[in-house]
Parts: C-alpha cells; structure tokens; sequence
C-alpha cells in the first residue's frame, strides 16, 4: 500500500511582520520627532514666561511712575499764591502776624513740630543712599537706595464720595469769630472732603495760609481754633493762631498731603516700592518688584532759571531751586531661573551683580515740577 504525504500549501504572499533593524529604525524616528516637539514645546514655554515676566516688569515700571509723576508735578503747590511766594512759619502767635511784604506769602499756623513735618518750607526733599532708618520719618528703607519727600495741595474732595468738584470759601469769618471759615459744601458732601484733623490751606491767589481743621460742622463751618482742641489732636499740632488777618472769600480751600516714596521688603520678602503719608502716618504698598530707586535733582542757579544741572540729594543746597527730578528704577521679574547665567545690569553708575537668575530692567524717567517751571524765563 502507497501512502502519499501531502505538503502544506505554501502562502508566500502573507506578512512576515517586521524586523528588529526595521524596528530599532521605527524608534529612532520616533525618538527623534519626540526630542523635537518636547524641545520646541520647552522652548516656547520658556519664551512665555520670559514675555510675560517682560510685561510684568513693564507695567510695574509704568504704575511706579504714574504714582510718582503726579506728585513730583505738583510738588510745591500751595494754592495759586505758591509761585513766588515768601514763606513765613509759625509756631508762635507773634510768628502768625500779617506780613507786609508785598509778595504773595505762605504763612504756616501749625503749632510744634507741624510746619516741618508737612514741608511747609520745604516741599521738596531728597536722602541719598540710605543706610539705616530714618527716624523722623519713621521709615526703613533697603539700604542704598534714595528716599523722596513732595508736598502738595489738592482738591479735597479728589478720591471721595463726593459730588463737589471743589471747595470754595464763601464766608470769612462767619460772625465774626477769627477761627472760623465757611465753606460752600455742606453736610455728608463736606464730611467726605474734610475730616476733623486734616491740614487744610487756604488760598486766593495773593497768599495762602497753613492750618488744621479741629472741627467740621455740616453747616459748611471749619474751625481752626488755637492750641490742640476738638480734632487737633490727631496729628497733635494745632493751630498757633486763629487770626489771619486776611478775608480769604472767594479763595479756594485745599487739602495738603507730604508723601514719602522709597524702597523696603514687603511681608514676604519681595521689595516694593513704598508710600507713607507723613501727615496722618499712612503707609502704604504701592508696586513691587522694584529693587532700587535712585534720584536726581534738576538744579538751576535761580528761582527763574531752568535745571543747569543734575544732582544727588547731597549735592543740592537750595532745595527751593530745584526744579526737575530725575528718576531711576531697578525693576526685578516676579519669577526666578529665567536666563541661563546671572544678568548683570548697568545702574546707577556702577555695574550691579546679582546672585540669582531674575530677568532685570532699568527705567528711568524726568518729571518738571510744573509750579516752578512756570518761573523759569531765562533763556
């Protein structure tokens, strides 16, 4: 008996699947395209953050000097009398006489320390590369860094819930009383624009006249009696005087703020541009992420000149002269480890080295003082 063994029919077209070098290929490629999407994904990451931490640095900067700008442009201003005027101080009743020079006159009634503190004669003061605290103004600055003083009259109602656009002296003195003004806003519109306490001037453009507010009616009444009653006592200054010896009717009231800017490390340790209120001690955070702060003083020879130079606070020796300033900001990025070596920047005349990876930038600015360069004739 035959016995047949039949073969298994070959499938020669079926797959075989692939090999190990085809696959070990397969992976390369992968692995490459993997690589290459991850480093653009890295790198665009990056290029965010650098962006957005740029915006941030940016508009810090702007806000620093939109805060400061307004200040510094209205530095000085004490009312309409205060572009050539004659400052006379007070302390005492004596010191409170009428002057007689024809000259529109500032004449400050604050008792103690209040002429001073508010830069009645002085609205304009600088400290250059601070390193301790500075105890009259009960700040602490970062050491090396500058300190700006400005005064100011505004608007009192300005930044209240207030309808009036403005206050205005409309009976002086109601009844007689010398320690009395009357105003043109009453009730809850003159409680939002005058608190007892505030130091207020008054002004008609021939002279202006220092003083604080120990009581507000809401009939429109400002007493500025003498020595530290009513709401005298918060700052305790007080008047030294209650007789101006001039009809202030028709002159505007103001509301004088002395501001201090500088430089200190906010709670958690991230430095930030400050603002205190020397007149009721308000401090307050204004923008962080600015490392230093450094100004200059536009000098000129006389009170109707322009700025011939540019100096630091220890270089000026006529504050009343100066009549621009100069201001230089080291802004620091909100985040760390955003450049692959440590940034060096140039800054205030010296090469600053730091010790970590934020991005920096330097800004700097000019501002006129707007009262006193409307003296300026000299050509």
């Amino acid at each position: 008996m035959k016995i047949t063994l039949l073969s298994p029919p070959l499938h020669r077209n079926l797959p075989t699947g692939f090999s190990l070098i085809e696959l070990l290929v397969a992976l390369a490629i992968s692995l490459f395209l993997i690589l290459g999407v991850s480093y653009i994904y890295v790198g665009s990451k990056k290029t965010y953050q650098v962006q957005e931490n740029l915006a941030r640095m940016q508009e810090s900067a702007r806000l620093a000097f939109e805060y400061l700008s307004r200040d510094i442009r209205q530095g000085g201003d004490f009312g309409c009398a205060s572009l050539a005027s004659a400052y006379q101080a007070g302390g005492s009743a004596a010191a409170c006489a009428w002057p007689t020079a024809t000259v529109p006159t500032v004449i400050c009634t604050l008792g103690g320390t209040g002429c001073a503190t508010v830069g009645a004669s002085e609205p304009i003061h600088g400290h250059e590369n601070v390193t301790a605290a500075i105890t009259a103004l009960g700040i602490t600055p970062l050491s090396g860094t500058d300190v700006l003083e400005l005064s100011r009259a505004g608007n009192p109602c300005e930044g209240t819930n207030s309808a009036a656009s403005a206050v205005t002296i409309d009976k002086d003195p109601p009844g007689g009383n010398a320690a009395n003004i009357g105003v043109n806003v009453t009730g809850t519109d003159l409680a939002n624009c005058v608190q007892e306490g505030d130091i207020l001037i008054a002004s008609d453009c021939k002279n202006s006249v220092i003083f604080q507010a120990c009581q507000v009616n809401s009939s429109g009444i400002i007493v500025h009696s003498t020595g530290n009653s009513g709401g005298c006592t918060s700052p305790a200054w007080g008047n030294s005087c209650k007789d101006w010896g001039n009809n202030y009717k028709g002159g505007s009231l103001l509301k004088l703020t002395r501001n201090a800017y500088y430089v200190k490390n906010d709670a958690d340790g991230i430095p930030t541009l400050y603002r205190k209120n020397m007149v009721n001690s308000t401090e307050i955070a204004l923008v962080p992420y600015i490392e230093s702060f450094q100004v200059k003083y536009g000098v000129a020879a006389t009170t109707t000149g322009y700025p011939t130079s540019y100096q630091t606070a220890s270089g000026v020796t006529n504050w009343s002269l100066v009549k621009s300033v100069r201001i230089d900001l080291l802004v620091r990025s909100p985040e760390n480890n955003l450049t692959t070596d440590i940034q060096k920047v140039y800054f205030n005349s010296a090469t600053v080295t730091p010790t970590d990876k934020h991005l920096r930038l330097v800004v700097g600015s000019t501002i006129s003082i707007r009262n006193r360069t409307l003296l300026s004739t000299d050509p």
